[in-house]
């Protein structure tokens, strides 16, 4: 399945259990790794209450790829980084150790 397959399959209106999916009534959204096929929405903001609406049309199934998209590092622009580097105050050491990995 293609992008242009994804994107003529895709809902613009979704009914789940009677209830329309509004995205302006929605606050806070979570994707699964496991589960590539919907969305969490939650009208609050602390997210006890989710409800899982479908990204595709009933009886889809796209065929997602699985080899990689790169074979190695891609380089990053030196304005990009730069703009990365200046948020390191606020991420943990693990992924400030990988950013500064970066050529």
């Amino acid at each position: 399945m293609t992008t242009k397959d994804i994107l003529t399959n895709v809902q613009k209106t979704v009914i789940k259990d009677k209830e329309k999916y509004i995205i302006s009534e929605y606050k806070r959204f979570r994707f699964k790794r496991g589960d590539k096929l919907h969305v969490y929405a939650s009208k609050l903001m602390s997210g006890n209450i989710e409800t899982a609406f479908p990204l595709l049309k009933p009886n889809v199934v796209p065929t997602l790829p699985t080899a990689p998209c790169y074979a190695g590092m891609v380089p990053v622009k030196k304005a990009k980084l730069d703009d990365v580097k200046s948020l390191l105050k606020y991420l943990s050491q693990p992924i400030i150790d990988y950013i500064n990995s970066i050529p």
